[in-house]
């Protein structure tokens, strides 16, 4: 099996407090034996990730952050069988400190 893949990462600072960051991830999962299909189930694959968050400084050392996340998975064909697409939606929130 070999996978390959990539990352964008872009990252703004507004101003002092508040800040942005896009991400895109891409993975793409070829050459994966029979046997390794049969038996664990795994695909032929390429997945994207794409992510936006948002930051903010509450107080010194204090910071807050807010991202959102949504993920495809695309199965390629095997044995004539066209799995679908898959659909991924998450979001966190994150609180930091410093001292």
């Amino acid at each position: 099996m070999w996978t390959f893949g990539g990352l964008l990462n872009l990252h703004y600072a507004f101003s002092d407090v508040w800040d942005g960051t896009l991400k895109y991830a891409y993975a793409n999962q070829r050459q994966i034996s029979n046997g390794a299909i049969t038996y664990i189930g795994l695909w032929k694959q390429q997945v994207h990730e794409i992510a936006l968050a948002g930051g903010y400084a509450v107080a010194d050392g204090a910071t807050i952050k807010l991202e959102g996340r949504f993920d495809i998975v695309v199965p390629s064909d095997i044995g004539g069988i066209k799995p679908d697409k898959q659909y991924a939606f998450g979001a966190v929130l994150a609180m930091g400190y410093e001292f």
